[in-house]
């Protein structure tokens, strides 16, 4: 079945308030969420399950209650050792057809870095449980567009792009397989 756990979970939340009118205009939302392990198993979804994954959120936010729109000013999203800022909007809040529109950018990161800093059960799933991570290093680097209705069954559309720079992979505990790549690679999620 289906299981998620949370530990080691910070939070800190700061809301403000705008009155127009006499009445509750906006509500300005700003925060952190820290969770030093998450851990999901979700068979239909995943191929494989994730555990002890450090993930952190932080944004600054403001819900219109009157525009029925979320506008996110800055969303940090950090999972593992991949930082990604980014900044959208979602609107339709109180109607079945919300839209979203979302822009998240990672600069270029350490490739090994991010593979070394993989939780051992993530490690064991793709090295058949061999636990011998490959070579791997170089830098990357990572934009994607998320646009479209959201909800009620509908995901919006994905568009993508992973950079590599100077990324080298081996095989089988050998460097080797690949040195030196440089190259771009678009994706979408349909």
């Amino acid at each position: 079945g289906t299981v998620v756990r949370l530990d080691g979970v910070r939070q800190r939340l700061r809301l403000g308030a705008k009155l127009s009118g006499g009445e509750l205009a906006s509500i300005e939302a700003e925060g952190e969420l820290e969770i030093d392990a998450l851990g999901a198993a979700l068979p239909s979804k995943l191929a494989v399950p994730i555990n002890d994954v450090r993930v952190r959120v932080g944004h600054d936010a403001v819900l219109d209650l009157a525009g029925d729109s979320l506008s996110i000013a800055r969303l940090a999203l950090t999972v593992q050792e991949v930082a990604l800022e980014g900044e959208g909007t979602v609107w339709g809040l109180s109607s079945e057809e919300r839209t979203l529109s979302l822009r998240l950018t990672a600069p270029a990161f350490d490739v090994g870095a991010l593979i070394r800093s993989l939780p051992d059960a993530l490690i064991a799933g793709l090295t058949d449980g061999t636990d011998e991570l490959p070579p791997v290093g170089g830098w990357a680097r990572v934009r994607l567009a998320i646009n479209g209705p959201i909800g009620d069954g509908k995901v919006p559309e994905v568009q993508g792009m992973l950079g590599l720079e100077a990324f080298d992979l081996g095989y089988g505990g050998q460097p080797g397989l690949v040195t030196g790549l440089d190259g771009q690679i678009d994706f979408t999620l349909d």
